[in-house]
């Protein structure tokens, strides 16, 4: 019996491992049964939000009434970038979509071949949820944000200058967005196949009854609402008319002056010179009757001038058999008619009276180039150097009397020298500063200009001053009249905005990081600190009663905070959510309610500052009387998009206190001049050239008299005079 109940449990055993590895082996089969068809599935939805996605987008054109279908329609081969072959227009692709809406024809349609484009299946990663469709959807019908359609960067990038749209941490776009930014890129194949480079250039559709203007910007309409006020008479055939008062700037030129009266007494050079003069000097033989006079041209042109004539002189070479320098960067007369000039490699020539030969070269005068060589009124000589920032004083044999003075690291290098009253020596530098001193005394600081970037400028509401901050860290109080600092704070971060409060009293600075600070504007004392996020804020503003703060962010978020305690305390709000892409823009409206805001992918929303909830009212969004104009989309400032404007190209704009100019800067350097509003499309207007770079900021003074404007790489701070 025990040999057979043994017998017995073996069987049974065997039998229950038998059952065991057949269950497992049939589950193993349903799984694999299951993820197939999940995988079937997964395909059928990329197929799916594809074409709901182009029917969305069929839609909003024929709304729009953008669709244009011409007779002669012939499709054209575009060649994909994830694929060697060679995919057809339209009639080829609807058929592609068709074969692949239904997967079960084919065990395999979810596995291209080869000879299969896989750009559907690229989808894929671009569609989180249908519920992202649903909200693009939403918001360009009910808050002027613009329609999904596809980016032009897709088959035939186009480079901007426009810091917002290259990879620094000035512009960027978010990671939080990427995925919605990519979505709307790849809303359907049929919109990559088609988008062409003439989608910029429609022009701007009005549909009267619904009281709304669509402006094409980069191939993306924004619907703009007209103000009831415009409704009845407002037609895109009216013109405005360029505003009569326009702006001046000199070009480069030489200006002799007579130094008893401070009258001119010749202007020389205007429209000679391609760039800025570096360097002149008076011949010191005849009295002075001839001015030599090298500028910043390619060529670096030396040129000789009988200034009183106003005739310019001849060319002066060097001879072939002198041991040339890469460059020539400064020169001076000597009283006997010496000509001395200093090179890059630091050396100093003496070039005789007369004749094109050098008579004597000094070897090594400087650890770097020469920059300066000033002639004093001793008849000793002074040179400075770039690099070793050293001043050294020359006798009139040119040996050294022993005499130097080196400048502090901060200020930079030596540039230029010139002689002041007395002995005083005033100083230039390659940091945009200039200083005065003696070689005996210490250098003090007159001006301080910025070294990187600038791009915060906030103009004082009562007085003629405003402050600009760089990504140098340094924020600098400026005098309109004197043209003069009038204090300068390094904040130990790059300032990207900032703002005063309605009474002037305090500023706000906001920086590349994403914290902000509160400052008096006198004591230069900090109230208060604050960080929204780690990314770059673009904006920062007052409400007009000076009850709260707005902060834009490269987050995409706008932060509201109650302002309490004469501008000390500062109390956070909640903060307004809708964006798809970082906040560039934003305006009060006059009576502190509502909040107007653009963003990098050309959205125009409107906010309820007090709840942080967005207006989808348009009836009520389009009448609000906004405090300032400075979003760059809009009804009233329509007219500022020149033709195949890609949405970047304008980077600022700024209204007038009197509501009668709208002033604008862009990428090409240029500073413009509108009639307000600007709501006719491409209206005329006044273009005025000064900056070698980007404008970005411009801004009125409190008496419209006078228009400040910046410049991003060219670190320079223009101020026009409106006549």
């Amino acid at each position: 019996m025990k040999i057979h109940f043994k017998d017995n449990g073996e069987a049974a055993s065997s039998d229950g491992e038998d059952i065991i590895n057949h269950d497992n082996d049939a589950l193993r089969d349903r799984v694999a049964d299951l993820e197939k068809k999940v995988q079937e599935q997964a395909d059928e939805i990329v197929c799916l939000r594809g074409t709901l996605a182009d029917v969305l987008r069929r839609v909003t054109q024929l709304e729009g009434r953008a669709v244009i279908i011409t007779s002669n329609n012939v499709p054209t081969p575009v060649k994909s970038s994830f694929s060697s072959n060679t995919l057809p227009s339209k009639p080829s692709n609807i058929n592609y979509q068709r074969q692949i809406t239904s997967p079960t024809t084919n065990s395999n349609s979810h596995h291209p071949t080869p000879q299969t484009p896989v750009q559907p299946n690229r989808r894929l990663s671009h569609y989180p949820s249908s519920g992202s469709l649903h909200s693009e959807g939403g918001h360009s019908s009910s808050s002027a944000s613009p329609i999904p359609s596809p980016s032009p960067s897709i088959t035939n990038s186009r480079s901007s200058p426009s810091p917002r749209h290259t990879p620094s941490p000035n512009r960027h776009i978010s990671m939080s967005t990427s995925n919605l930014n990519s979505m709307k890129k790849w809303s359907s194949s049929q919109e990559y196949l088609t988008s062409s480079n003439n989608a910029s250039t429609k022009d701007a559709v009005l549909m009267q009854e619904e009281g709304i203007v669509k402006l094409y910007l980069r191939g993306r309409p924004i619907a703009l609402h007209i103000p009831t006020d415009y409704l009845q008479d407002y037609s895109l055939n009216k013109v405005n008319n360029p505003p009569s008062q326009r702006l001046k700037l000199e070009w480069p030129h030489v200006r002799i002056w007579d130094s008893v009266s401070l009258n001119t007494l010749h202007v020389i050079g205007a429209g000679e010179f391609e760039r800025a003069v570096c360097c002149v000097a008076f011949s010191h033989a005849d009295g002075g009757s001839l001015l030599c006079v090298i500028d910043e041209s390619v060529e670096h042109t030396l040129s000789l001038w009988d200034w009183q004539k106003g005739e310019k002189g001849h060319k002066i070479t060097e001879t072939k058999k002198q041991d040339k320098p890469r460059y020539v960067l400064c020169m001076s007369f000597t009283e006997t008619g010496e000509l001395l000039t200093g090179d890059s490699n630091g050396n100093i020539l003496v070039w005789s009276r007369g004749s094109n030969k050098v008579a004597r070269t000094i070897y090594n005068a400087h650890d770097g180039g020469v920059f300066s060589i000033c002639s004093m009124k001793d008849g000793t000589f002074l040179s400075g150097g770039g690099r070793d920032r050293r001043i050294i004083e020359w006798d009139h044999a040119l040996t050294r009397t022993g005499r130097e003075a080196k400048l502090p690291e901060q200020t930079g290098g030596i540039r230029a020298l010139a002689q002041g009253k007395g002995s005083m020596l005033l100083v230039g530098t390659t940091r945009n500063c200039i200083l005065q001193g003696t070689l005996s005394l210490n250098f003090s600081l007159v001006v301080q200009g910025h070294t990187e970037e600038i791009w915060a400028l906030a103009v004082h509401p009562n007085q003629s001053q405003f402050i600009t901050g760089g990504h140098d860290h340094y924020i600098h109080l400026w005098d309109t009249m004197s043209h003069s600092v009038v204090w300068s704070k390094d904040i130990g971060e790059a300032v990207q905005s900032a703002c005063f409060s309605p009474d002037g009293s305090v500023v706000a600075l906001a920086t590349t990081s994403g914290r902000w600070s509160v400052l008096d504007a006198t004591t230069r004392q900090v109230y208060s600190m604050h960080a929204d996020g780690s990314e770059a804020i673009d904006c920062v503003k007052f409400s007009p009663d000076g009850r709260f703060l707005a902060v834009g962010s490269h987050d995409n978020y706008i932060y509201v905070y109650q302002v309490d305690d004469e501008y000390k305390k500062y109390n956070r709000i909640g903060r307004c959510m809708g964006h798809s892409s970082f906040i560039t823009h934003l305006d009060w409206s006059d009576d502190s309610t509502y909040i107007q805001t653009n963003s990098g992918d050309y959205e125009l929303l409107f906010w309820n500052a007090g709840v942080c909830r967005q207006v989808s009212n348009m009836s009520i969004a389009r009448d609000i009387k906004w405090n300032t104009q400075t979003c760059t989309i809009g009804f009233s400032v329509l007219g500022i998009w020149p033709e195949n404007a890609d949405g970047s190209d304008v980077n600022t704009c700024s209204r007038s206190h009197s509501h009668k100019l709208l002033a604008t800067g862009d990428d090409f350097g240029k500073v413009n001049i509108y009639s307000y509003p600007s709501c006719q499309p491409k209206s005329p207007h006044h273009s005025y050239g000064g900056h070698s770079s980007h404008v970005t900021n411009v801004d009125f003074t409190p008496d419209d008299t006078r228009l400040i404007s910046l410049g991003g790489r060219d670190c320079s701070i223009m101020q026009w005079a409106l006549t």
